[in-house]
């Protein structure tokens, strides 16, 4: 499987395009994972959601997960 990570200040939805940032986490593996955002403007507020993508579909994470500032 391969998974992005959505993120940015306003929350995308389930909308791609929506999003302001995306990479592709690298080495993901089944069970837990941990992946580091650099860069980030610690000023504003964080949304992050997961894209999951496998030989299944397309799947989002249920939640955006955010951090107000």
């Amino acid at each position: 499987p391969e998974v992005s990570l959505y993120y940015g200040p306003d929350d995308g939805l389930t909308f791609a395009g929506r999003w302001e940032k995306h990479l592709a986490v690298p080495n993901v593996r089944p069970g837990e994972n941990q992946f580091i955002l650099e860069d980030l403007d610690e000023s504003r507020p964080l949304c992050v959601r997961a894209l999951l993508t496998s030989e299944s579909g397309q799947f989002w994470s249920l939640e955006t997960a955010s951090s107000e500032k």
